[in-house]
């Protein structure tokens, strides 16, 4: 396990990561296949797929953009999503854990590959817009990537990245923390499967009680 305690920065992931929202994904998905006559998915497929650029897990799983353009079926599934959304809890213990970090003297910040304004009203309904430095989402709601968002974070900050964690749910925040240079941690959420997880090589956590305990 990577020494947390040695790290003054966390870099956050939201969705999955915070937000436990893979139901509500799933059921968002299912609400959208079945409108366009597609069959509908199961969480193991969901797991099996699901991935970035969204776009691909679309393809992934039978979308033919020829037919139904990604710009206009991915603009449906936010609004079914966004109806949903409400109803999701965060993961479990997490508050714990933000806590914990502020208490030993760790910055904290929000990177998501969430629309940002959603992404500022989100952590508001969730009173924890203060627990972060910053908040960090993109530009639209098609979910293409947050890459360069951390380099903006980084660079804005002046940040170590020998100081920095990074704490995600898929193998895209694996990919982007090696390609920066910086530690990471994933939780199994949902989003994808314990088992891809794992080809990742990075350590993972099943739930913020088990990370809090290296705290």
């Amino acid at each position: 396990m990577i020494n947390i305690r040695e790290k003054s920065i966390v870099f956050w992931d939201w969705n999955g990561t915070i937000l436990d929202d893979s139901g509500i994904c799933i059921a968002a998905m299912n609400k959208l296949l079945k409108d366009y006559d597609y069959p509908e998915i199961s969480r193991e497929t969901y797991e099996r797929y699901f991935d970035f650029p969204v776009s691909k897990y679309y393809e992934n799983i039978g979308w033919n953009f020829n037919v139904h353009p990604f710009e206009k079926v991915g603009l449906e599934f936010m609004d079914y999503y966004r109806k949903d959304i409400p109803a999701a809890d965060l993961q479990q213990s997490v508050r714990e854990t933000f806590k914990l970090f502020y208490e030993s003297g760790k910055k904290q910040f929000l990177i998501s590959a969430m629309e940002h304004e959603l992404l500022l009203k989100l952590t508001k309904s969730y009173h924890l817009h203060k627990v972060f430095d910053s908040i960090n989402g993109i530009e639209d709601h098609y979910g293409n990537g947050k890459e360069h968002i951390f380099e903006k974070v980084i660079e804005k900050n002046n940040l170590n990245k020998a100081k920095i964690i990074m704490i995600g749910d898929t193998l895209h925040d694996a990919e982007i923390a090696d390609s920066l240079g910086i530690d990471c941690l994933l939780l199994f959420s949902g989003h994808q499967s314990y088992e891809r997880l794992k080809s990742s090589g990075k350590n993972i956590i099943k739930s913020y009680l088990e990370l809090n305990s290296y705290l």
